[in-house]
């Protein structure tokens, strides 16, 4: 966030970027692990609004589609009130600036090969 100063009133006035707005109005979703295989940033940041709070570590994996193309996503171990809940989550920049963001350590995982199919 950004704070500039006004020369005639001498109050400092407020220039908003997209992640303080996200924060006035969070878009809400909703994820279930059996109706898709990765959760978005969208439901990630709604679960932070929400109050969960993730571990210091998570996860990467990598998961290799045709043509040589792979999807990167992150596990995180969030938990609130007792209650603990893993969560898959594609990584785009929006995502990598919450971890950046929350100081969060990210542990490589190399072992998930083939894309995760509803039906196994």
């Amino acid at each position: 966030m950004i704070y500039t100063e006004d020369a005639n009133t001498k109050a400092a006035s407020r220039i908003w970027d997209e992640r303080d707005i996200a924060d006035l109005t969070p878009s809400q979703r909703h994820y279930h692990a059996s109706s898709e295989p990765f959760a978005t940033g969208d439901t990630l940041q709604t679960l932070l609004y929400r109050g969960w709070q993730p571990a210091k570590g998570l996860q990467r994996h990598v998961y290799w589609l045709s043509a040589m193309r792979s999807v990167t996503v992150y596990v995180f171990q969030l938990q609130r009130a007792g209650e603990v809940m893993q969560i898959p989550v594609l990584v785009n920049p929006f995502v990598m600036n919450i971890v950046h963001d929350m100081g969060l350590h990210i542990e490589m995982q190399e072992d998930h090969v083939e894309w995760p199919s509803k039906s196994g």
